[in-house]
């Protein structure tokens, strides 16, 4: 790995990322985990991972590809996390995570 340079793990477990950061000699391991809406407390475990998984930035097929099941399957969950959160899609529910984090500030 270059000095300085920086990759991320490409298998997360619900939204932790894990950051490898090379410095000199040393290789230190940085840990975060997003700001989630609260609201997504209310959803299911299910919902509540697939809408990590989206907050992240995978696609339908690769969040249905990590969690075993059809990208179908993954639309058909994301309109039920949609309807319970009042969003119409990726971007509102993106603005709602983004309103998470300013308040957290």
């Amino acid at each position: 790995m270059k000095r300085g340079s920086r990759t991320d793990s490409s298998d997360p477990p619900m939204g932790l990322r894990a950051t490898r950061l090379a410095v000199g000699d040393e290789e230190l391991v940085v840990f975060s985990f997003p700001v989630l809406p609260p609201e997504l407390d209310a959803l299911p475990p299910g919902e509540r991972e697939v809408a990590v998984l989206v907050l992240g930035g995978l696609s339908n097929a690769e969040v249905a590809e990590r969690r075993g099941t059809t990208a179908r399957t993954v639309g058909k969950q994301l309109d039920a996390i949609y309807s319970k959160l009042g969003v119409r899609g990726r971007r509102e529910l993106a603005a709602l995570a983004a309103k998470a984090l300013s308040s957290s500030d």
